[in-house]
């Protein structure tokens, strides 16, 4: 009988090791985010489509770009801060669309972006994928476009 007991224990004292008994809480979790991810960094222009480019997604060398986010302040879901670009553009005819502009940007918990700069403004949503954020811009209408970049 006592055998048997014994048995029994060495089962139910290593599923209580194995699974963390003893506490709510496993301590490898990581705390609940406190707001949006943070993104600054700088950035490169990996693909680039709107109504400038004729709704066809334009890669280096035919676009080139680089994008500098800093952040400088949470207050719950919403991050803000400033954001510098500097975007060279096909013209559609022969040139070169040079966009060089500084503003600031909000961006929300789920997944909202708005830009105002001297030059671009706009609103839409953001991702960010390991090192790679993609904005979406759908407002105004006239500004959609859809740019990714590479976080350096």
């Amino acid at each position: 009988m006592r055998m048997r007991k014994f048995n029994m224990l060495v089962p139910a004292v290593l599923v209580a090791a194995l699974t963390g008994c003893g506490g709510d809480s496993d301590p490898t979790s990581p705390p609940p985010p406190t707001g949006p991810q943070d993104l600054s960094g700088s950035y490169s222009l990996q693909s680039y489509t709107s109504a400038l480019t004729g709704g066809i997604t334009l890669t280096p060398p035919t676009v080139s770009g680089t994008m500098q986010v800093t952040q400088t302040g949470v207050t719950g879901g919403v991050a803000s801060g400033t954001v510098a670009l500097s975007v060279r553009i096909p013209d559609g005819a022969g040139g070169v669309r040079e966009v060089d502009d500084t503003g600031a940007y909000t961006q929300n918990q789920d997944g909202t972006w708005a830009q105002t700069g001297n030059l671009v403004q706009g609103a839409g949503t953001y991702t960010l994928a390991g090192n790679v954020l993609t904005i979406v811009v759908t407002d105004p209408a006239a500004s959609a476009s859809n740019s990714v970049w590479q976080k350096s």
